[in-house]
């Protein structure tokens, strides 16, 4: 199913994409840069979220290794 979704652009532009409106399918190429546009920012916000859970990881790590040394050191090793 598809829908209106309407954008204002300056009159220069749409002049001049009138005058290809036979050689270019705006509609879809707007679909495609949106689609593509979406694409990108789902990708970003997955990888700020890993990298948000690789950073906690690494602080837990880090956590761990100096709680075994202290542990190991206290333990008169």
């Amino acid at each position: 199913m598809k829908t209106v979704y309407s954008v204002r652009i300056r009159k220069e532009l749409r002049d001049e994409m009138e005058r290809y409106k036979h050689e270019v399918d705006w509609s879809k190429e707007m679909e495609k840069f949106i689609e593509e546009k979406l694409r990108e920012i789902k990708k970003r916000r997955v990888l700020q979220e890993i990298d948000g859970i690789l950073g906690n990881l690494q602080e837990e790590e880090i956590g761990l290794h100096d709680k075994l040394l202290r542990d190991d050191r206290d333990s008169g090793h």
